[in-house]
C-alpha cells in the first residue's frame, strides 16, 4: 500500500439511521458522509476519495449454523463482548427488524466487491474493504480497558492521541466511523493488527497497541529486527506470531536475542518437571502481580497436567498453597515455598534449601528450579514496568 494511504471507516445503521463514514489521508481527518444509500457511499469511495482500504463496522459474512461465527467465538473467548450475527435467513425473519443494520452492511460489501473486495489475510494487495468492530478497537489499543459506558469519552480519546480532528465527529456514530478509519490506517500503513477468525466466515481485523500501558512505544515500521533473530523468536511463538512482549524486546534486537535464548532453554531444554517450572512461574507472577505472565502461562500450566483447582488456590490465597496437601504434593508445596522467599526477600534459608534438595531428582534440578524462579522475577518485572496489555488468542 501506498505511504500515505488514504483509507475510509464506515459505521453501519438501518435503513433510517444508514450510513457515517469518515475518510482519513496520511493519518488525518479528510472529509466524512452521512447517507442511507449504499451506491452513493460506494461511489464516495471509489471516486469521490479514492480510498485504498475501507474498514466496516458490520459483519462480513452471515452465521451458516446458527452460531456464533469463529471470528465472534475468538472475540469472546478473549473477554471483548461480541453479540453472534445470525443467519441471513433468522436476520430477515426477525419480527421486529432487528437485524435490519446487518442487511445495510450486507448490501454495502457487495455494493463494494468489484472495487474493493472483501480481504482475506492481513496483507492487502490493492484496493481492498474488511470488518472491523469498535468495541474491539477500544479494547485492544487500551489494553483490555473498554467500557461500554465510557464508548464515547475512550473513543474520541483514542482518535485524539492518533493526531484525529475530533470536533466534526457530532456523534458516537461519527466517532465509530472514524475509530474504523483509524484501524484501517494501519493495516495500510503496514502497523501490526491482528485478525480474529478464517476468512471462510470472515475476519475482524483490529490494530495491535502502538504504545504500552505505562506509555511506552511499541517498535514501529519494518523491518523489526534482522531476519535471523525474527525467525527465531517466531519458531517459539504459535502460528510464528510476535507477542507484545516480543514488540517491546525489540527495542533492542541484542536484548531480544539473548532473551529468546535464555528463555529458549528454560522452556524446552531443562530436566526439571514442567508442571513444577510452571507452578513457579505462576507463583511469581502472584506475587509480583503480573497479569501478563499469569495470562500466558495459566494454559500452559495446565498443558503440564496441572488442575482448575490449583489455579485457584494459587490466586485466592498463594500463601495457604504452601499448606494444602490436598492440592499440591511435598514438591510442589516446597518449591512455592522456594519461590515465595526467592521472590519477597531474596535470601532463602538453608531449611528451605534442604526442602526443596530431598523433594527433587538431582542437584540439577534444583539449579533449575532457582535459575527458573530468578529468571521470571526478571520477567515479571519487566511485564509490570513496561505495561505490557494482555494478548489476545
Amino acid at each position: 500500500m501506498e505511504s500515505a494511504p488514504t483509507v475510509i471507516g464506515i459505521d453501519v445503521g438501518g435503513s433510517r439511521k444508514g450510513f457515517h463514514a469518515v475518510a482519513l489521508s496520511a493519518g488525518a481527518y479528510a472529509a466524512q458522509l452521512a447517507t442511507a444509500d449504499e451506491r452513493e457511499l460506494a461511489h464516495w469511495c471509489r471516486s469521490v476519495i479514492g480510498a485504498s482500504l475501507i474498514a466496516i463496522d458490520a459483519p462480513c459474512r452471515w452465521s451458516i449454523d446458527g452460531k456464533a461465527r469463529p471470528c465472534e467465538r475468538a472475540l469472546n473467548a478473549a473477554g471483548i463482548r461480541c453479540f453472534a450475527s445470525p443467519s441471513r435467513e433468522a436476520a430477515l425473519a426477525h419480527p421486529s427488524g432487528y437485524y435490519g443494520w446487518m442487511l445495510q452492511g450486507e448490501a454495502l460489501y457487495r455494493e463494494l466487491e468489484a472495487s474493493h473486495p472483501l480481504l482475506h489475510g492481513l496483507v492487502p494487495r490493492g484496493p481492498a474493504c474488511f470488518e472491523t468492530f469498535p468495541h474491539a478497537i477500544t479494547w485492544h489499543l487500551r489494553g483490555g480497558q473498554a467500557s461500554a459506558a465510557h464508548k464515547g469519552s475512550q473513543r474520541r480519546e483514542l482518535l485524539q492521541q492518533a493526531g484525529i480532528a475530533t470536533a466534526p465527529l457530532t456523534s458516537i456514530d461519527w466517532i465509530d466511523a472514524a475509530l474504523c478509519a483509524l484501524t484501517a490506517h494501519r493495516l495500510a500503513s503496514g502497523l501490526a493488527c491482528r485478525a480474529y477468525g478464517e476468512p471462510a466466515s470472515g475476519l475482524i481485523v483490529v490494530p495491535e497497541p502502538t504504545v504500552s500501558q505505562t506509555g511506552i512505544p511499541f517498535p514501529a515500521g519494518q523491518p523489526l529486527a534482522p531476519p535471523e533473530l525474527l525467525a527465531a523468536i517466531q519458531a517459539r511463538r504459535p502460528n510464528g506470531r510476535l507477542l507484545h512482549l516480543d514488540r517491546m524486546l525489540l527495542h533492542s534486537p541484542a536484548l531480544a536475542q539473548g532473551w529468546s535464548t535464555l528463555f529458549a532453554t528454560i522452556r524446552h531444554q531443562l530436566s526439571l518437571p514442567a508442571k513444577l517450572r510452571e507452578l513457579a512461574i505462576l507463583a511469581v507472577a502472584v506475587h509480583n502481580q503480573a497479569r501478563y505472565q499469569w495470562h500466558q502461562h495459566e494454559p500452559e500450566f495446565l498443558q503440564a497436567g496441572g488442575s482448575r483447582e490449583q489455579l485457584q488456590a494459587l490466586q485466592s490465597t498463594i500463601a495457604d498453597a504452601e499448606h494444602n496437601g490436598s492440592l499440591f504434593d511435598a514438591s510442589e508445596r516446597a518449591a512455592l515455598t522456594l519461590t515465595r522467599e526467592m521472590t519477597q526477600q531474596v535470601a532463602v534459608p538453608q531449611a528451605t534449601l534442604q526442602r526443596v534438595r530431598g523433594l527433587l531428582a538431582n542437584e540439577p534440578q534444583l539449579i533449575e528450579l532457582i535459575g527458573t524462579i530468578a529468571a521470571y522475577n526478571m520477567v515479571s518485572r519487566f511485564l509490570v514496568a513496561t505495561g505490557l496489555p494482555l494478548e489476545a488468542p
